[in-house]
């Protein structure tokens, strides 16, 4: 395969790494896209990745995306990465210096594989080049860095023999293909020199040649032009031909054309030779010169690969300072346990965005500690989504080792993220909203640990009201034996009676005035007793009859349907078993039970 699709170049193969997700934060792709942490849900929306990206480079770009979806659960990797960034922080002027480098460098990585493998031009030798003149600088700002990174940059070569040869060798005036020649410099061979010279100086009599024919046949008009099937020719109107058509001319019909005629001559097609014979030879000349210098940079690719992977990731260091400076994020505290508490938390990218207008972003606190379920209540619009995906998004950053949105953070190492927010139909598998709704949470309750995040939002609302009222009380009473941390959102204030042990009930405060509600965004322990949803219908320009009749209903159904669902389900007059009765140890190893129409 590689000799078919490399073009028989001989591949260099780095050195093979260790990778696995013993150690890693593991996120499914619904919970992944759901977050928009590295692409959006709507067009023209902003995701985490592009607050994050302040990378010089490209290939520091590519890097930071790694890091992105690669999160750590090594508390030491993790605590490596934050000194970094906190080294950065406090020494402004090697961070400036790094920046100011990084940002004249050229995509060396994608310019060597190309060179290597028979894809290159003449431009990405001139990225090597580049690359080699800048790096004894980096070199020497990076032995400054912190400890760690200190030590690697010591370490590089600067190959300083090989930037003098390019620098000697390159054209400056590079052409976009190796084919189209006058890439090496005049004075690099002298070979080259000479036969350039023979080839100029062939052109030079061929120019004085033009004038001499003019002289002679008196067509003011003739013109000696080239091409790559004829070489060197003479071109005349074929109202003046007959001149040159006479035999004691001495000049040879080559071709006729719709208004022109032409003509060579033995003087003509000697030189022609001349200059094509020099010209054929130095190109080969320079094609084995640059041939020569891709080899030298073969030969060391995987050492320059490895450099600019260091560079990369120097990158990514100098992004996450810069993201932190300007933000005024802080350094997370990770621990071992299950710890979980953000003071003064803020959703990255939506603060981002409403910094950018002049508005301020409401902070909020999260403490899963004392018990690890929270319950959250109250109208939509009001924030509920917003706070369970800024908690999610504080936990990759940490896990990645950037710092966070927040005044402090003491963040446990979790195995696994979960995020069960919004719900799509999926009619190509034949799959309803609620189906999809279902299958997701069925994938969070099957592989969640003790050690898992998971943030849910409003499970159940696809289905009739009852139906996903229980199925959002069993999802509770599971999460509360299981105790991962979790996030609930829910508009089924019936749930907030449940004494389950792990939970606590949360709501989204507003104020109400003149009969509106504002929305206030701020967190705070309690329940929220109305969902408002008719305040918000009304706002969204519902008919007054509608909003009318909407308040006489509801008022019926709190009155009755909720007091008895809250008798008869939480209060066990029904004879429900109790939750530890029920959601027993999983054993991870049985897979679930299938039913069929066709047999066990």
């Amino acid at each position: 395969y590689l000799n078919n699709t490399q073009r028989d170049t001989n591949i260099i193969f780095r050195t093979p790494y260790r990778f696995g997700v013993e150690k890693q934060l593991l996120i499914d792709l619904a919970s992944w896209k759901s977050l928009e942490i590295d692409s959006v849900l709507n067009e023209g929306g902003t995701c985490l990745l592009d607050i994050l990206d302040k990378t010089h480079t490209a290939a520091g770009a590519r890097k930071l995306r790694i890091f992105l979806r690669q999160l750590s659960g090594d508390i030491r990797e993790i605590n490596r990465r934050q000194e970094h960034i906190t080294y950065l922080l406090s020494n402004t002027q090697i961070f400036k210096s790094m920046s100011d480098e990084l940002s004249k460098l050229p995509d060396v990585g994608r310019a060597i594989t190309r060179l290597i493998s028979g894809r290159g031009t003449p431009r990405d030798l001139h990225i090597v080049s580049d690359f080699l003149n800048i790096l004894p600088t980096i070199k020497s700002i990076g032995e400054k860095l912190d400890l760690i990174l200190s030590a690697k940059f010591k370490e590089i070569k600067t190959f300083n023999s090989l930037a003098l040869e390019l620098d000697k060798a390159l054209s400056d005036n590079m052409p976009a293909f190796f084919r189209d020649g006058e890439i090496i410099n005049d004075g690099f061979d002298d070979v080259l020199d000479n036969m350039r010279q023979m080839a100029h100086g062939a052109k030079k009599t061929i120019a004085l040649l033009q004038a001499e024919y003019i002289k002679k046949t008196g067509i003011n008009a003739l013109k000696i032009k080239f091409n790559n099937i004829l070489g060197y020719h003479i071109e005349v109107p074929n109202t003046r031909a007959d001149v040159l058509m006479r035999p004691e001319s001495g000049f040879i019909h080559r071709q006729t054309m719709v208004n022109n005629m032409r003509f060579t001559t033995a003087h003509l097609i000697d030189l022609d030779n001349e200059v094509r014979g020099a010209a054929d030879k130095a190109a080969a000349i320079e094609a084995e010169i640059i041939a020569q210098l891709i080899e030298k940079i073969r030969e060391i690719s995987d050492e320059l690969l490895q450099i600019s992977d260091l560079i990369a990731e120097t990158d990514v260091w100098l992004a996450l300072t810069k993201v932190a400076y300007e933000y005024d994020w802080v350094r997370p505290t990770m621990t071992n346990g299950n710890d979980f508490e953000i003071i003064a938390g803020r959703h990255p990218v939506i603060e981002s965005i409403l910094n950018k207008s002049g508005n301020q972003f409401i902070k909020n606190n999260c403490n899963l500690n004392d018990k690890k379920i929270a319950l959250l209540t109250g109208p939509n619009m009001a924030g509920k989504s917003t706070y369970l995906r800024q908690n999610a998004l504080i936990t990759i950053l940490a896990h990645m080792g950037s710092f966070v949105p927040a005044e402090s953070a003491t963040i446990g190492i979790c195995d696994q993220l979960f995020s069960r927010v919004g719900a799509s139909d999926n009619l190509a598998a034949g799959q309803s909203t609620f189906m999809v709704e279902m299958q997701e949470t069925a994938n969070i309750l099957n592989r969640a640990t003790n050690k898992s995040f998971i943030i849910f939002d409003e499970i159940g609302r696809g289905t009739a009201t009852w139906d996903g009222m229980a199925i959002a009380q069993a999802v509770l009473e599971f999460l509360n034996e299981l105790k991962p941390r979790t996030l609930f959102a829910t508009h089924y204030h019936e749930l907030t009676k449940i004494p389950l042990n792990e939970l606590k009930n949360l709501n989204v405060q507003i104020a109400e005035h003149d009969g509106e509600i504002i929305f206030l965004h701020k967190i705070a322990s309690g329940f929220a007793d109305r969902s408002y949803g008719i305040h918000v219908a009304q706002m969204a320009g519902m008919p007054d009859q509608v909003i009318s009749r909407a308040k006489m209903i509801l008022k019926k159904l709190e009155n009755n349907i909720g007091q008895q669902y809250i008798r008869e389900n939480l209060q066990g007059e029904l004879g429900i078993e109790k939750p530890s009765d029920v959601f027993i140890s999983r054993d991870k190893d049985k897979k679930p039970a299938q039913l069929s129409l066709f047999g066990e």
